[in-house]
């Protein structure tokens, strides 16, 4: 009998060690690692913040963190001590806003146990700081510290580091207007047949509201563009392009910051009647007049959006050079096929060793394909002799026995490297570029030859 109860004894110390065991590998160990109850400010010590003239509210944010989900009410402080701290340290001259600069809403903000950020809404008087700043010459702060009145848990505020701000206010005017003032959209013959184009307009403030913004496109912002950079832009037609405008105003929604004007360009618009290709530059200008907000900010009020229907540049890997008047080789690698290679510090030179070769001089190019032509782009040689080569002619055939003249050709300046030539759409297998002109006795060098066009 007492060996059965031995047995019994150790069977039931076995059990209650294997539930012990299981209670202690099933223990919650989620809480390992967390903190205890904290209040703290989300933006603590020296801060630049920007304050709008629209006079909105700026958020002073605390965070409430921890594990107990606590309730706790907590007291915004102006206290001067954080800036005389501040400014000993640092060796600055920070002197405190005057009470009748700002107004806080409420001093006391309440959290709910499950209430993480809250925040205590200062209300800049922006016109008063401006004036302050300009008499005095004096640049001011508003120091802040947080006080934990009541919780209702082991709730406590954080360490001092994070329970003072000292707030340096930079007023900016609040605007509506053009982020950029300028853009580009390139359009070629094979480009799709619509392309979109989105241009944005915002508001420098966090608008409360909706933004109602009134757009005109004014003719004028070209005319003056043209003017002041020598330029020949036109303005596109209305016809060419479609707006998301609405009787020319668009709004920006409330607490948006911004709202974009969207562009449709029709390649169809650069067709002409008989569907020839009406290559050009053109603009689209636009200015802000008002608001239904804040003022429109004069300085980017306007906004160029440049269109450009543009040839395509033509594959020259298949070119080859059937006849070149003549080419230098003894001096230098001088050779006409180093125009068609695609790099642009190797070049052509006129014969040069004797016996000297005499202007005109030519370079003719098999094109490998019909394309027709509407821009050639010359580059001389990258050295102080690339003022020698001056100009000539075009000719263009489509079996390099009848030619026919396409233009003269010029540089407009001396010292230039490159030149792009407008020319009339010329449908074209073989290109002859003649030099006719010298600047120095009859010596003349190309670097390479760019065309444009349609295949």
């Amino acid at each position: 009998m007492k060996y059965i109860l031995n047995e019994l004894n150790v069977v039931i110390q076995l059990i209650l060690a294997v539930v012990l065991l299981v209670s202690y590998s099933c223990e919650d160990s989620r809480m390992h690692n967390m903190v205890d109850d904290k209040v703290y400010i989300l933006k603590s010590g020296f801060v630049e913040e920007d304050i709008f003239t629209d006079n909105s509210p700026y958020h002073f944010y605390v965070v409430k963190s921890g594990i107990t989900g606590m309730e706790a009410a907590v007291e915004l402080v102006i206290d001067e001590e954080p800036m005389l701290i501040y400014n000993y340290n640092n060796n600055t001259n920070y002197k405190m806003l005057p009470e009748d600069t700002y107004t806080i809403e409420s001093s006391i903000i309440n959290f709910g146990p499950n209430d993480y950020k809250k925040s205590f809404p200062i209300v800049f008087n922006t016109e008063k700081i401006k004036s302050l700043k300009e008499t005095n010459q004096v640049e001011y702060v508003l120091p802040c510290r947080i006080r934990l009145l009541r919780s209702k848990s082991e709730a406590e505020v954080s360490d001092s580091l994070h329970i003072t701000t000292i707030i340096h206010p930079n007023i900016k005017d609040a605007y509506v207007e053009f982020p950029e003032t300028n853009d580009e959209v390139l359009m070629f013959p094979n480009s799709d047949k619509e392309i979109d184009y989105y241009l944005k307009v915002h508001t420098t403030y966090h608008n409360t509201s909706d933004v109602i913004v009134r757009v005109n496109f004014d003719e004028s912002l070209v005319v003056k563009y043209n003017s002041e950079n020598n330029t020949t832009y036109k303005l596109l037609p209305e016809l060419a392009y479609t707006n998301s405008l609405s009787n020319n105003s668009l709004t920006i929604p409330a607490l948006s910051k911004e709202q974009f004007i969207k562009f449709t360009i029709k390649k169809s618009a650069f067709l002409d009647e008989n569907g020839n290709y009406l290559f050009g530059d053109y603009i689209i200008p636009l200015q802000l007049t008002s608001t239904s907000g804040e003022t429109v900010n004069e300085e980017k009020s306007e906004f160029l959006l440049f269109v450009s229907f543009l040839p395509i540049m033509i594959e020259k890997k298949d070119w080859q050079v059937i006849e070149v008047s003549d080419e230098e080789t003894s001096a230098e690698d001088g050779k006409a096929v180093n125009v068609i290679d695609g790099d642009y510090n190797t070049w052509w030179h006129s014969k040069y060793s004797k016996p000297l070769a005499q202007i005109p001089h030519h370079i003719t190019l098999y094109l490998a394909k019909e394309v027709t032509l509407t821009k050639i782009h010359l580059f001389k040689k990258k050295s102080a002799y690339r003022s020698d080569t001056k100009g000539g002619e075009f000719y263009v055939s489509l079996d390099n026995e009848t030619w026919t003249k396409l233009s003269d050709w010029k540089y407009a300046d001396l010292m230039s490297y490159d030149e792009m030539f407008e020319v009339t759409p010329t449908p074209a297998r073989y290109l002859k570029i003649v030099f006719t002109e010298s600047n120095r006795a009859s010596f003349s060098n190309l670097a390479e030859v760019d065309l444009y066009g349609i295949y």
